[in-house]
């Protein structure tokens, strides 16, 4: 039986699991059928991707000259020749662009997560925000068709980029893991999740803040904040600023670098999540806590009413005082046993339900 061939941007796939990067492998991981996947990249895969990698229906490329190491220069110029002599049945756009010279033969779907690169440029490298910039307005017009993980996304698409060819919606996943029963990997009992990497439009200076009016109310034990994320882009004063809270609540803990199976275990074991973003494409943190049945509290902005409406607490994501308040409540009900699971949905939101709808734009695709 045939397989068609579906060529992938898979640059993420050669750096540790992000946002982006597990998307692809998780959608790939549930696609086994019909297709053949021929993953390019300038540099070797991550060993986090080895399983995927080591799929009947996976073929991994790598490869540059002394030009085009670099990952952009590499995308706009090697690649469309590569792309060109494999004649691919799809071209997946995995990062929002198509390289500008793919032979208009070939059909082209486009994955669009977020309009940072408009709305929050400073949080992003520079090398990404110029690909974003030259490339994707370009890539809108070529793909044949353009996949959003979230209405948000969608509108906001269509707003920066007026477009009259078929878009559709694709939410993002997650899967529980099948040993539901973690253990703690911190040396606290109680305490408050957050989940991103610290960066300007995160917002983390109203979570900070909310949180050590709440620690300066408290008559018991307060609650530990932890924050999984690495160092993004941020201003030196907020720094100063995370490390004076620090060091005088002795209560606030960093952790960088964690594994999946340990940030599960910090779902599982939160007393609730906090989520405060100014903007998302979509909020993967914020569906993960969910599918943990936790509570959530997170920014009354569109993205996360689609993921959690009627599940989760909508707040204005600066105002201090409300956050401060919300959390103060939440403490007292969880120490009191009366914050109960947010009996969320988890099953209709699994990685193969995701695959499945991309499958259906791949046989799409080909059928047209």
């Amino acid at each position: 039986m045939k397989k068609f061939l579906i060529a992938v941007d898979a640059r993420p796939l050669s750096s540790p699991v992000s946002g982006v990067s597990r998307t692809i492998s998780k959608i790939i991981q549930n696609i086994k059928d019909d297709f053949e996947f021929h993953l390019f990249s300038h540099l070797p895969y991550h060993k986090d991707f080895e399983n995927l990698v080591k799929q009947d229906n996976v073929v991994w490329n790598h490869s540059h000259n002394f030009i085009t190491k670099k990952g952009g220069l590499w995308y706009t110029i090697d690649l469309p020749n590569i792309i060109r002599k494999l004649k691919p049945d799809i071209f997946w756009g995995t990062q929002q662009t198509i390289p500008p010279t793919i032979p208009k033969s070939i059909k082209t779907a486009l994955t669009i997560h977020d309009f940072v690169s408009i709305l929050y440029p400073k949080s992003m490298r520079k090398i990404a925000l110029l690909q974003q910039r030259f490339l994707m307005n370009s890539s809108i017009k070529k793909a044949d068709i353009l996949i959003c993980n979230s209405k948000q996304t969608e509108n906001d698409l269509k707003n920066f980029y007026p477009v009259t060819k078929k878009t559709m919606v694709i939410p993002w996943g997650f899967d529980l893991p099948k040993n539901h029963q973690l253990q703690n990997i911190v040396p606290v009992k109680n305490y408050i999740l957050a989940v991103s990497t610290i960066e300007p439009r995160k917002n983390y200076t109203t979570l900070l803040e909310a949180y050590y009016k709440y620690y300066l109310s408290e008559t018991q034990e307060p609650y530990n904040l932890i924050i999984v994320g690495r160092r993004g882009w941020e201003s030196k004063k907020f720094y100063q600023r995370l490390e004076e809270l620090q060091q005088k609540t002795g209560t606030i803990i960093l952790l960088d670098g964690v594994q999946d199976e340990q940030l599960y275990s910090l779902y599982q074991n939160s007393a609730f999540f906090c989520m405060p973003s100014l903007y998302e494409g979509f909020g993967i943190p914020v569906l993960e806590a969910l599918c943990f049945q936790k509570k959530v509290i997170v920014s009354d902005i569109p993205c996360f009413r689609e993921i959690a409406q009627g599940y989760g607490t909508f707040l204005p994501p600066q105002d201090i005082d409300q956050w401060a308040t919300t959390i103060t409540k939440f403490v007292e009900l969880h120490r009191k046993k009366q914050l109960p699971p947010s009996k969320f949905p988890y099953e209709k939101w699994s990685w193969k339900i995701v695959a499945n709808r991309y499958k259906e734009v791949f046989n799409s695709l080909i059928s047209s």
